[in-house]
Protein backbone atom coordinates (compact mmCIF):
# COMPACT_ATOMS: atom_id res chain seq x y z
CA UNK A 1 0.00 0.00 0.00
CA UNK A 2 1.42 3.39 -0.85
CA UNK A 3 0.73 6.52 1.60
CA UNK A 4 1.03 10.11 1.31
CA UNK A 5 1.05 11.87 4.59
CA UNK A 6 0.12 15.57 3.75
CA UNK A 7 0.30 18.91 5.96
CA UNK A 8 0.48 22.66 4.86
CA UNK A 9 1.27 26.21 6.06
CA UNK A 10 1.49 30.13 5.38
CA UNK A 11 4.61 31.07 5.05
CA UNK A 12 3.53 34.87 5.87
CA UNK A 13 1.18 33.73 8.75
CA UNK A 14 -2.80 32.85 8.44
CA UNK A 15 -4.88 35.34 7.06
CA UNK A 16 -2.34 37.61 5.36
CA UNK A 17 -3.27 36.62 1.51
CA UNK A 18 0.60 35.22 1.01
CA UNK A 19 1.70 31.81 -0.59
CA UNK A 20 -0.34 28.41 0.64
CA UNK A 21 2.45 25.65 0.78
CA UNK A 22 0.64 22.26 1.03
CA UNK A 23 3.37 19.16 0.68
CA UNK A 24 2.43 15.23 0.29
CA UNK A 25 5.21 12.67 1.80
CA UNK A 26 5.80 9.37 0.19
CA UNK A 27 7.73 6.71 1.95
CA UNK A 28 8.81 4.39 0.12
CA UNK A 29 9.25 1.63 1.88
CA UNK A 30 8.14 -2.10 0.38
CA UNK A 31 6.91 -3.34 4.06
CA UNK A 32 4.54 -2.06 7.15
CA UNK A 33 7.72 -3.03 9.10
CA UNK A 34 9.57 -0.13 6.98
CA UNK A 35 6.92 2.24 8.15
CA UNK A 36 7.63 1.97 11.41
CA UNK A 37 11.14 2.29 11.45
CA UNK A 38 10.49 5.64 10.12
CA UNK A 39 7.80 6.81 12.71
CA UNK A 40 10.77 4.93 15.04
CA UNK A 41 13.38 7.42 13.90
CA UNK A 42 11.09 10.78 14.41
CA UNK A 43 9.56 9.87 18.05
CA UNK A 44 13.82 10.20 18.80
CA UNK A 45 13.77 13.19 17.47
CA UNK A 46 10.93 14.65 19.59
CA UNK A 47 11.76 16.56 21.93
CA UNK A 48 11.10 16.10 25.59
CA UNK A 49 7.36 17.20 26.57
CA UNK A 50 6.56 17.86 23.10
CA UNK A 51 3.41 15.90 21.89
CA UNK A 52 5.15 15.87 18.23
CA UNK A 53 8.02 16.94 16.61
CA UNK A 54 6.36 20.78 15.15
CA UNK A 55 8.79 22.93 12.99
CA UNK A 56 7.67 26.08 14.19
CA UNK A 57 8.69 24.98 17.59
CA UNK A 58 11.86 23.89 17.14
CA UNK A 59 15.16 25.95 17.46
CA UNK A 60 17.42 26.09 14.48
CA UNK A 61 19.62 23.02 15.15
CA UNK A 62 16.87 20.79 16.13
CA UNK A 63 15.80 21.88 12.22
CA UNK A 64 18.99 20.56 11.03
CA UNK A 65 19.14 17.78 12.51
CA UNK A 66 15.65 16.80 11.35
CA UNK A 67 16.52 17.77 7.52
CA UNK A 68 19.45 15.64 7.99
CA UNK A 69 17.50 12.86 8.83
CA UNK A 70 14.57 13.15 6.31
CA UNK A 71 17.20 13.82 4.06
CA UNK A 72 18.48 9.97 4.35
CA UNK A 73 15.16 8.13 4.34
CA UNK A 74 13.36 6.66 1.41
CA UNK A 75 11.14 9.36 0.70
CA UNK A 76 9.40 11.59 -2.11
CA UNK A 77 7.77 14.86 -1.69
CA UNK A 78 5.56 16.82 -3.67
CA UNK A 79 5.14 20.21 -2.58
CA UNK A 80 2.30 23.27 -4.11
CA UNK A 81 2.62 26.69 -3.36
CA UNK A 82 -0.28 28.35 -4.74
CA UNK A 83 -0.08 32.07 -4.94
CA UNK A 84 -3.41 33.91 -4.26
CA UNK A 85 -5.06 36.50 -5.95
CA UNK A 86 -5.76 39.69 -3.85
CA UNK A 87 -8.01 39.47 -1.34
CA UNK A 88 -8.78 35.39 -1.38
CA UNK A 89 -9.32 33.69 1.88
CA UNK A 90 -6.99 30.58 3.40
CA UNK A 91 -9.71 28.03 2.32
CA UNK A 92 -9.96 28.92 -1.44
CA UNK A 93 -5.94 29.15 -1.78
CA UNK A 94 -6.05 26.03 -0.11
CA UNK A 95 -8.91 24.26 -2.01
CA UNK A 96 -6.55 25.17 -4.79
CA UNK A 97 -3.77 23.63 -3.19
CA UNK A 98 -5.40 20.03 -2.77
CA UNK A 99 -6.76 20.34 -6.64
CA UNK A 100 -3.33 20.42 -8.04
CA UNK A 101 -1.82 18.33 -5.29
CA UNK A 102 -4.45 15.48 -5.53
CA UNK A 103 -4.45 15.89 -9.51
CA UNK A 104 -0.72 15.16 -9.26
CA UNK A 105 -0.91 12.17 -7.12
CA UNK A 106 -3.54 10.80 -8.70
CA UNK A 107 -1.22 10.85 -12.15
CA UNK A 108 1.09 8.74 -10.48
CA UNK A 109 -1.60 6.16 -10.15
CA UNK A 110 0.21 4.18 -7.11
CA UNK A 111 -1.29 6.25 -3.89
CA UNK A 112 -4.08 4.44 -2.33
CA UNK A 113 -4.46 6.44 1.20
CA UNK A 114 -3.87 9.48 1.94
CA UNK A 115 -3.34 10.93 5.58
CA UNK A 116 -4.43 14.99 5.91
CA UNK A 117 -3.17 15.94 9.73
CA UNK A 118 -7.14 16.53 11.33
CA UNK A 119 -7.84 20.18 11.95
CA UNK A 120 -11.03 19.85 13.55
CA UNK A 121 -14.36 18.23 12.44
CA UNK A 122 -15.61 21.06 10.63
CA UNK A 123 -12.55 21.80 8.36
CA UNK A 124 -11.66 17.86 7.87
CA UNK A 125 -15.52 17.80 6.68
CA UNK A 126 -14.81 21.05 3.77
CA UNK A 127 -11.29 18.61 3.24
CA UNK A 128 -13.59 15.09 2.58
CA UNK A 129 -16.14 17.90 0.31
CA UNK A 130 -13.66 19.43 -1.83
CA UNK A 131 -12.35 15.42 -2.47
CA UNK A 132 -15.53 14.36 -3.60
CA UNK A 133 -15.85 17.52 -5.83
CA UNK A 134 -12.93 16.44 -7.17
CA UNK A 135 -14.21 12.74 -7.82
CA UNK A 136 -17.54 14.23 -9.41
CA UNK A 137 -15.66 16.66 -11.63
CA UNK A 138 -12.95 13.36 -12.83
CA UNK A 139 -10.51 15.40 -11.93
CA UNK A 140 -8.94 12.53 -10.27
CA UNK A 141 -10.37 8.70 -9.59
CA UNK A 142 -11.53 6.52 -6.90
CA UNK A 143 -8.57 4.78 -6.16
CA UNK A 144 -7.20 7.09 -3.20
CA UNK A 145 -8.66 6.77 0.38
CA UNK A 146 -8.63 9.56 2.39
CA UNK A 147 -8.62 10.29 5.95
CA UNK A 148 -7.52 12.64 8.83
CA UNK A 149 -5.65 11.79 11.94
CA UNK A 150 -4.56 13.68 14.66
CA UNK A 151 -0.99 14.79 14.10
CA UNK A 152 0.35 13.68 17.56
CA UNK A 153 -1.30 10.07 17.36
CA UNK A 154 0.84 9.46 13.61
CA UNK A 155 4.87 10.73 13.56
CA UNK A 156 4.97 10.03 9.55
CA UNK A 157 2.60 13.54 9.32
CA UNK A 158 5.78 15.43 10.77
CA UNK A 159 7.37 14.94 7.83
CA UNK A 160 5.46 16.35 5.35
CA UNK A 161 5.34 19.05 8.45
CA UNK A 162 9.14 19.71 8.21
CA UNK A 163 9.02 19.48 4.31
CA UNK A 164 6.63 22.87 4.36
CA UNK A 165 8.64 24.45 6.54
CA UNK A 166 11.82 23.89 4.45
CA UNK A 167 10.11 25.20 1.63
CA UNK A 168 8.74 27.83 2.79
CA UNK A 169 12.25 29.33 3.36
CA UNK A 170 12.61 29.05 -0.16
CA UNK A 171 9.54 31.12 -1.07
CA UNK A 172 10.67 33.80 1.33
CA UNK A 173 13.77 33.53 0.52
CA UNK A 174 15.90 31.60 3.40
CA UNK A 175 16.53 29.04 1.96
CA UNK A 176 18.44 26.84 4.23
CA UNK A 177 17.29 23.44 4.17
CA UNK A 178 15.14 22.99 1.18
CA UNK A 179 18.21 22.74 -0.72
CA UNK A 180 19.17 19.73 0.81
CA UNK A 181 15.99 17.83 0.16
CA UNK A 182 15.74 18.60 -3.58
CA UNK A 183 16.86 15.07 -4.08
CA UNK A 184 13.65 14.27 -2.40
CA UNK A 185 11.50 16.89 -3.97
CA UNK A 186 9.24 18.07 -6.41
CA UNK A 187 8.10 21.83 -6.31
CA UNK A 188 4.85 23.32 -8.11
CA UNK A 189 3.94 26.58 -8.24
CA UNK A 190 0.44 27.85 -9.21
CA UNK A 191 -1.11 30.85 -9.33
CA UNK A 192 -5.13 31.73 -8.59
CA UNK A 193 -5.11 33.30 -11.94
CA UNK A 194 -4.94 29.93 -13.16
CA UNK A 195 -8.57 28.09 -14.16
CA UNK A 196 -9.25 24.88 -11.43
CA UNK A 197 -9.36 21.80 -14.04
CA UNK A 198 -12.68 20.92 -14.92
CA UNK A 199 -11.73 17.41 -15.67
CA UNK A 200 -8.72 14.99 -15.96
CA UNK A 201 -8.78 15.61 -19.96
CA UNK A 202 -8.42 19.29 -19.61
CA UNK A 203 -6.45 19.88 -16.07
CA UNK A 204 -5.61 23.53 -17.57
CA UNK A 205 -2.19 23.38 -14.88
CA UNK A 206 1.24 24.61 -16.06
CA UNK A 207 3.44 22.50 -17.39
CA UNK A 208 5.40 20.21 -15.51
CA UNK A 209 8.38 21.37 -17.06
CA UNK A 210 8.16 24.66 -15.51
CA UNK A 211 8.49 22.88 -12.04
CA UNK A 212 11.40 22.72 -9.85
CA UNK A 213 12.76 19.01 -9.46
CA UNK A 214 12.24 15.83 -10.64
CA UNK A 215 11.61 12.54 -8.83
CA UNK A 216 12.12 9.31 -9.59
CA UNK A 217 8.89 8.75 -10.61
CA UNK A 218 9.35 5.39 -12.45
CA UNK A 219 10.42 3.66 -9.22
CA UNK A 220 7.30 5.19 -7.22
CA UNK A 221 4.89 3.62 -9.63
CA UNK A 222 6.93 0.68 -9.63
CA UNK A 223 7.00 0.43 -6.06
CA UNK A 224 10.07 0.53 -5.04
Amino acid sequence: MQFAFIDESEPLGAGNSGPYVMVATLPQCGEMADLQDLRRSLVALKPKGAIKLHWYDNVGALKDETVSVISGMPLAHWAVVVHPEAGDRSERTRRACITRLFWELDRLDVVDRVVFESRGQSDDRRDMAMVQALRASRVIGSRMRVEHVRGSGEPLLWLPDAVCGAVNGRVTGRDLWAGRLDHQLRIVTEMRETRAPQSAGNPGFTSPASAKGELPTDSIRNGV
